[in-house]
């Protein structure tokens, strides 16, 4: 799954083979980012489980400076079976890094400062001496 913006996203699994309703699963990453990731066992129909888990913006931002591409597994122990049932879903991370504030280059928002504005007199001046032009008036 791509996620290209960074609002929230929810990825779902789904394990079949669940012969009655599952709660409490359980999902890890190989991220170690070591945040708690919002769960929800999900829907029971036809066999399946779907568990779904929600990223928030601030998590995929955080995992964003990790890396692109994460595997979430969730994995389920079901009665009556001896191993734990699992599935996983592969998120790539593709959206643009959001622009510094302070960069104003970036952001196409520069204050004037003082730099700039003698900048532009300068070239005023260097204009006016070339077309032979007096730009200097009195005070």
């Amino acid at each position: 799954m791509e996620i290209s913006s960074p609002d929230e996203h929810t990825i779902s699994c789904v394990i079949g083979n669940v012969f009655q309703q599952v709660s409490e699963i359980a999902w890890t990453t190989d991220a170690k980012a070591g945040m708690n990731y919002d769960t929800k066992d999900g829907v029971y129909e036809r066999a399946t489980q779907t568990s779904t888990l929600t990223l928030s913006r601030d998590q995929l931002s955080t995992l964003k400076k990790s890396g692109a591409q994460y595997t979430f597994t969730c994995t389920v122990k079901v009665p009556g079976t001896a191993e734990p049932l699992t599935a996983t879903q592969t998120i790539m991370i593709t959206f643009a890094d959001d622009p510094d504030p302070r960069d104003c280059e970036k952001t196409f928002d520069c204050p004037p400062n003082a730099a700039l504005v003698n900048a532009k007199v300068s070239w005023f001046m260097i204009i006016c001496l070339l077309i032979g032009i007096n730009c200097i008036m009195d005070i």
